[in-house]
């Protein structure tokens, strides 16, 4: 076969015989290897080829009733895992392998070990699974509370409870070098020990952030982003009006109050339960809702706000792509509310990942501030592609 003869054949995979276009590829890779390797002739450039198509799959996105059908037919253990597989984005094995004291239910998050590629991720607990998630779990399961009073250095304890003691290990003898006993815990398929429990807890339970915020009795290290966002871009006045968008677990609220002293007016807002914080209002809602709307309008009483802070941050599916979008999305809300309740000069501070649609997000921002500085909080993780969005000097439309 000439040239013109082994591009018709190939042609006639692709057209007449619908192979996959690995096929396709591999059929050609012989080809060329036989007539180049074994008969010595070297044929011309083969750009006449029809290629092999992948297929379209698209997914099938069942509509909310579809899904309340669904869970409607599931009872008991199935339907608390149908509810937990649409209400957090886990997927089927992440589910199935879901243990209790991989919920932190004080600060409604849920840790998926060794999802996708191995890795740990983390997700919010919805407030209307975790009643019955609670009522499931076993009453030999002790839960944990890292943030409230008298429950200090549980959270080491939280995720090592399974680590058993073990005996005194034998003297060794000559030329045997001692070793610590250690019980052998399964590895994941990857044959890779387990990162969570080991590299994550150490970096996380020596943080400096970390062991400050627990000396200084804030709730989470996030207290610091805000503090040095504030001191870098003069953020702060005694008596202002502030509104903390995504308030929970309440730092970010704590260093207002702080920070603002007695005088100022804080409204935290957030869907999530969130503990008293002296001195500030909070709202449980969702601040895209009317009802929430109407009780943060009671709470400023007619009056316009000086600064608007947003830590809101997605539940993570791992769709990178599709965490990116919620991220963006979710800044886009912070930033039209915003522009209803600031006052002419007023400030914000916006949470964003970066990736695809942050700089257009960074455009929206400065179509309504003089000024928009992006930053990154020594306190803010290196690895983490969390940035802070600081618009200073709100335009009135």
């Amino acid at each position: 076969m000439a040239a013109p003869d082994v591009e018709a054949f190939l042609t006639d995979l692709a057209v007449a015989r619908r192979v996959a276009a690995s096929t396709q590829n591999q059929a050609k890779s012989a080809l060329l290897c036989l007539y180049k390797e074994v008969l010595g002739v070297e044929l011309p450039w083969l750009d006449r080829i029809e290629k092999a198509k992948a297929p379209t799959r698209l997914p099938v996105v069942l509509t909310q009733e579809e899904i309340a059908r669904v869970l409607a037919h599931l009872s008991g253990i199935h339907a608390l895992i149908g509810r937990l597989l649409y209400g957090t984005g886990m997927r089927v094995m992440e589910g199935m392998r879901l243990r209790v004291k991989d919920v932190d239910f004080a600060r409604h998050e849920i840790l998926f070990r060794d999802g996708k590629d191995f890795k740990d991720r983390v997700t919010m607990l919805p407030l209307a699974i975790a009643a019955p998630f609670v009522r499931h779990a076993p009453a030999r399961s002790r839960v944990r509370y890292p943030h409230r009073p008298g429950t200090a250095g549980t959270l080491r304890r939280q995720y090592h409870h399974d680590l058993h003691a073990c005996p005194q290990p034998r003297r060794p003898g000559r030329g045997q070098p001692a070793r610590p006993c250690m019980k052998k815990s399964p590895l994941n398929p990857a044959g890779k020990k387990h990162r969570f429990s080991t590299a994550w807890m150490h970096t996380h339970l020596n943080d400096h952030y970390v062991t400050e915020a627990r000396r200084l009795g804030y709730r989470s290290r996030a207290a610091f982003k805000l503090t040095e966002l504030a001191a870098k871009d003069h953020l702060f006045r005694p008596g202002m009006t502030v509104v903390d968008l995504g308030s929970a677990p309440g730092s970010w609220s704590q260093v207002l109050r702080e920070k603002l002293g007695s005088g100022a007016h804080i409204v935290a807002l957030d869907q999530l339960p969130m503990d008293p914080v002296p001195g500030v209002l909070f709202i449980l809602g969702d601040f895209r809702e009317d009802a929430a709307m109407a009780e943060l309008s009671a709470a400023l009483a007619g009056r316009k706000v000086d600064l608007v802070v947003s830590d809101l941050a997605p539940n993570l599916s791992g769709v990178a792509s599709a965490d990116q979008a919620r991220s963006v999305y979710l800044g886009e809300l912070a930033v039209d509310f915003a522009a209803s309740w600031l006052k002419t000069g007023g400030d914000l501070v916006v949470k964003a990942f970066q990736g695809e649609g942050f700089q257009e997000f960074q455009r929206t921002m400065q179509a309504h501030f003089d000024k928009v500085y992006v930053r990154k909080p020594k306190a803010s993780r290196d690895k983490s592609r969390e940035v802070f969005l600081v618009g200073k000097g709100h335009v009135a439309a």
